[in-house]
């Protein structure tokens, strides 16, 4: 059985920064998934006043092709229920970045082209420290 929990802290080192991530959104907060007493997957969350980042997803590769992935991602956006959710595409450990956009699809997100798109949450300043060329998605 999976449960799912936050966390400030990880057993991984990699800070977001190391992952590609802008500087803007750290400090991060995870949302594990958990089969006791092993860290199974996580995604991680920063509060950003209007929205929330979401991204930094992550499943162990023993734990894949079980549905994990989108488990922990309904479940976190279930969690941040109260605001918009921004993310940042961001492959890592050679993921391909069309199933990375379809995975966004499936939870409702969509591409975000310009700053007017996400104006009504963030500041241009924001904005453009967010956009570190990485496709950006929001979830209304």
């Amino acid at each position: 059985m999976i449960t799912f929990c936050c966390s400030q802290n990880l057993l991984d080192t990699s800070t977001p920064e190391e992952k590609g991530y802008p500087s803007i959104i750290t400090p991060v907060t995870y949302f594990v998934g958990c089969q006791y007493p092993k860290i199974v997957g996580y995604t991680s969350f920063t509060d950003m006043g209007d929205f929330y980042f979401v991204g930094n997803t992550y499943v162990m590769p023993e734990f894949r092709g079980q549905g994990l992935y989108g488990e922990l991602l309904s479940n976190r956006n279930e969690y941040l229920h109260d605001k918009p959710k921004v993310a940042l595409a961001n492959p890592i450990e050679d993921t391909d970045i069309s199933i990375l956009k379809e995975q966004v699809a499936k939870q409702g997100g969509s591409p975000v082209y310009c700053y007017t798109e996400v104006s009504d949450l963030m500041t241009e300043e924001v904005y453009y420290a967010m956009m570190v060329g990485l496709p950006m998605f929001i979830y209304r």
